[in-house]
C-alpha cells in the first residue's frame, strides 16, 4: 500500500468513529426533544361561577386555575405559573398565573381565559353573578328525547339551570362542566350537547358548577335520568 493510502486509512480510521458519535448524539438528542416535548394541554375547572365586584375599587371572586401538560413521554406536569395566560375581556374578568378575578361589577358577564403552552391553547369559561350564589342546580331534557329508548349516534341537548341572578331557572349550560359515566356510549361537549355512540347501555350526564371564593370555591353538581341506548 502506498504512503496515501496508508494516510487515508490512518485519517478514516480517527474520523469514522467520531463521525458515529456525533450521529448517535444527534439522534438521541433529537429523541429527548420529542419525549419532553408537549402532547396535550388541559386547563381545570373549564368553567367557573364568578360573584361580581361589589364596587369598581373592590374586586369580586378569584378562582385558582389550573394548567396541566402531558409530553409526548406520557409525563404529566404543572405549568400553571409558566404558561401563559389571556383574558377575552379583562374588564370582566382578569387573570394572573392562573388566578381569575371577577372585575365587573354587573351579572350576568362572561369571558373566556385562555392559557396557551407548546403550541396549544385552552380554555375556561367565566360567568358573573350577584347576590347569593347558587345552590341548586338542574339538568333539563328535551321532550323529544325518550330517555329509556334512545337510537346509537343520536345527538341531543341538554340544558343546565341553576338559582342564579334574580331568575330560579337561569340557563348556565355554557358555564358548567359536563362529563358521562360512560364515555364508551356517549359523549357529551361543554355545552351539553350528548351524543350516543354504537354500543347499547346505560348511561348518566353529569353537569357541576364550580363557585369562586366567596362560596370557599364550592361546587354544586346534578345528575340526569338514568339514559338507555337501543
Amino acid at each position: 500500500m502506498s504512503q496515501i493510502g496508508r494516510n487515508f486509512v490512518r485519517r478514516a480510521a480517527v474520523v469514522l468513529p467520531a463521525m458515529a458519535l456525533f450521529l448517535l448524539s444527534t439522534a438521541c438528542n433529537g429523541f429527548w426533544v420529542s419525549e419532553s416535548a408537549i402532547a396535550s394541554l388541559s386547563v381545570s375547572p373549564g368553567a367557573v361561577l364568578l360573584k361580581a365586584a361589589a364596587s369598581t375599587t373592590t374586586a369580586g371572586d378569584t378562582y385558582d386555575l389550573v394548567a396541566t401538560a402531558v409530553t409526548e413521554g406520557g409525563t404529566s406536569e404543572t405549568v400553571t405559573t409558566t404558561a401563559t395566560w389571556k383574558s377575552s375581556n379583562a374588564t370582566v374578568a382578569s387573570v394572573s398565573a392562573g388566578v381569575v378575578t371577577a372585575e365587573t361589577v354587573t351579572a350576568g358577564q362572561n369571558a373566556s381565559i385562555s392559557v396557551s403552552d407548546g403550541g396549544y391553547t385552552v380554555s375556561t369559561a367565566v360567568y358573573t353573578y350577584t347576590g347569593t350564589a347558587p345552590s341548586t342546580l338542574t339538568i333539563n331534557v328535551p321532550s323529544s328525547i325518550t330517555p329509556t329508548a334512545i337510537p346509537t349516534s343520536t345527538t341531543f341537548k341538554l340544558t343546565a339551570t341553576a338559582n342564579i341572578n334574580g331568575n330560579s331557572a337561569q340557563d348556565i349550560s355554557n358555564y358548567v362542566v359536563w362529563s358521562s359515566s360512560s364515555t364508551s356510549l356517549a359523549t357529551v361537549d361543554a355545552s351539553g350537547n350528548v351524543t350516543t355512540l354504537t354500543t347499547a347501555g346505560n348511561f348518566t350526564i353529569t353537569a357541576t358548577a364550580y363557585l369562586g371564593s366567596s362560596a370557599t370555591n364550592s361546587t354544586i353538581t346534578a345528575t340526569s335520568t338514568s339514559f338507555t341506548v337501543l
